[in-house]
């Protein structure tokens, strides 16, 4: 199934993290990121008939008509969680906290350009959060820096070609 939307998916981030309050008190938990309006996918045959650049252009005109919300969950771990290996995924039994809203305004008028500026590094976590002995974390980090070299590197070879 492909998604209907770039506003519709239910993303579940299967690595761990360390949740570390000033007490020193620690929770394990996985993140959940769920549209407001509910996850949505198309068939095979319908993604078939649209263009190859179908969610672009509809994430386009969604912003147009308003915000994009997703709510951030935490799912806590329990006893026995498999907390370092991200292959083997937590039971859907798992309380949920909710622990805030993600909201997109509008696409920014130079997105194409700043995208290629942004990498995601799951091992740049915030103060308070820590990464499990898990290594897909770091492993991770490492293979999309070294694609935002290659992205980075690209772009610079065709504008000076």
């Amino acid at each position: 199934m492909t998604l209907r939307r770039y506003t519709r998916p239910r993303l579940i981030i299967m690595n761990s993290a360390r949740f570390v309050n000033d007490a020193g008190q620690c929770h394990i938990v996985h993140y959940r990121i769920c549209p407001e309006t509910g996850a949505k996918h198309l068939s095979s045959e319908v993604v078939e008939s649209r263009s190859s650049n179908f969610l672009f252009d509809d994430l386009t005109s969604r912003l147009a008509a308003g915000d994009i919300r997703f709510r951030l969950f935490g799912q806590i771990a329990e006893t026995q969680a498999p907390v370092d290996d991200a292959t083997r995924p937590w039971p859907g039994d798992r309380s949920l906290t909710e622990l805030d809203t993600l909201v997109t305004t509008a696409e920014l008028e130079d997105s194409r350009v700043v995208e290629r500026g942004l990498v995601l590094d799951p091992a740049r976590l915030a103060n308070g959060i820590e990464l499990p002995s898990d290594p897909l974390p770091i492993a991770r980090s490492a293979i999309y820096a070294l694609a935002y070299r290659r992205r980075n590197t690209d772009a610079l070879e065709v504008r000076c070609a």
